[in-house]
């Protein structure tokens, strides 16, 4: 009979269980900075730039935890790359309510070094022991696109993701994708296709017409705001930044017929678009009669 007893005993705590436990649910407040997938479980917060190597980075948002009960939590960083990251949440510890609490988030980071990988932040809030709440999946923090600094920006100073600084300088001796500067032109040939650029596949440039010529950046599958791409052609050179959808626009009129040469600062080599020589109007000799 007693064991019998223990064992209805377990059995009515392992029903229990469950139905007293809560666990903390995250959504993160969207931002025209980077993209949310809020519908997976753990928050996915994407940003939409690149940021810069060696200079400190901060990350700033509204994170939406909860709680489903009351409870006192610590951010708990659970998985983070890079020299000396380091997050902060104001205030923290902080002070749960039983439903929704809007958490000011600054994420602060220092990156080592450009690279082509995917740079990954996951954290989450730990609630005080014997509470009750369960801590949940969390929110991850990924950043897509990581470029050298510019000769002469100082790595000290704070900055945002997608807004490196730099001019639209060209060289030929740059050994990584470096934010607002691009190789030679003719070093973007030897490197062969740029990965990161795409343009439309049917495109006819005519020397003395103008043409539209679309341009979208992209790595690791995200697209890249505020990117610096540059347009060479017969006869001009011009610069511009990606939008939001990592797109921008050129309106290009060739001087000759040659190549248009398009490059960005995110990815080395080039896309290459060939100009057609421009129509030789025939001139037609009057006929007479008579």
């Amino acid at each position: 009979m007693g064991r019998v007893a223990l064992v209805a005993l377990l059995a009515c705590a392992l029903l229990a269980a469950p139905a007293s436990a809560k666990t903390i649910r995250y959504l993160v407040s969207p931002d025209p900075a980077y993209t949310v997938d809020n519908q997976t479980g753990i928050v996915k917060v994407t940003y939409n730039g690149c940021v810069t190597a060696g200079a400190t980075q901060v990350i700033n948002f509204t994170l939406d935890a909860d709680a489903g009960k009351g409870a006192t939590a610590e951010l708990k960083v659970i998985k983070e790359e890079g020299q000396d990251p380091s997050t902060t949440i104001t205030p923290n510890p902080v002070t749960l309510d039983d439903g929704p609490n809007n958490l000011p988030v600054r994420l602060q980071f220092t990156l080592p070094s450009p690279n082509n990988g995917v740079t990954t932040f996951r954290f989450k809030l730990d609630p005080e022991n014997g509470v009750g709440l369960g801590e949940g999946p969390g929110v991850m923090v990924r950043i897509p696109c990581i470029l050298a600094a510019p000769a002469g920006v100082s790595a000290d100073t704070p900055g945002a993701p997608g807004q490196p600084g730099g001019g639209a300088g060209g060289s030929a001796d740059l050994a990584t994708p470096t934010a607002g500067q691009f190789p030679s032109v003719l070093a973007a040939r030897r490197q062969g296709d740029a990965v990161c650029v795409a343009t439309p596949r049917r495109m006819r440039v005519r020397a003395g017409r103008t043409t539209r010529v679309r341009v979208s950046v992209a790595t690791n599958g995200q697209s890249i705001a505020g990117s610096s791409v540059r347009v060479t052609g017969p006869g001009f050179v011009k610069v511009k930044k990606t939008n939001a959808l990592g797109e921008v626009v050129f309106n290009v009129r060739p001087r000759r017929g040659g190549e248009i040469v398009i490059q960005s600062d995110v990815c080395f080599g080039a896309d290459r678009v060939r100009v057609r020589p421009a129509r030789v109007k025939r001139r037609v000799s009057p006929s007479f009669t008579g």
